[in-house]
């Protein structure tokens, strides 16, 4: 029950776009056939896409990659998504290396007298 709508190529003028009469409509058409719709974007620092269209979506998932993107920019790439009025619902660290191996949910589950 997946639907991908791919971006085809490159825009000459993005902002533009995601701003336009065009977009809006095809939003209003998004939420109204499915149950969610997510944009992948370019990074908010790197292009204003995400800023342009962030104030129009419900919600935003702000991805950071441990070890790639600093402390700073995280900071910075919430308050931009905020001050253009987007609705930051939390953030995924991706590339994020395990240090321990800790607690196993299925060694708990598998544990005698009933697991977890």
């Amino acid at each position: 029950n997946l639907v991908l709508l791919p971006a085809g190529p490159p825009l000459e003028n993005p902002p533009g776009w995601f701003r336009s009469d065009r977009f809006q409509s095809l939003c209003r058409d998004l939420r109204g056939w499915y149950d969610l719709t997510l944009l992948d974007l370019p990074p908010v620092q790197g292009a204003s896409e995400a800023l342009v269209t962030g104030a129009q979506a419900d919600g935003i998932l702000l991805v950071a990659a441990a070890g790639r993107t600093g402390k700073d920019a995280v900071t910075e790439a919430k308050r931009l998504i905020r001050a253009s009025g987007g609705k930051l619902w939390g953030c995924v660290l991706t590339r994020a290396a395990l240090r321990s191996r800790g607690y196993d949910y299925y060694t708990a589950v598998s544990a005698p007298g009933g697991g977890a």
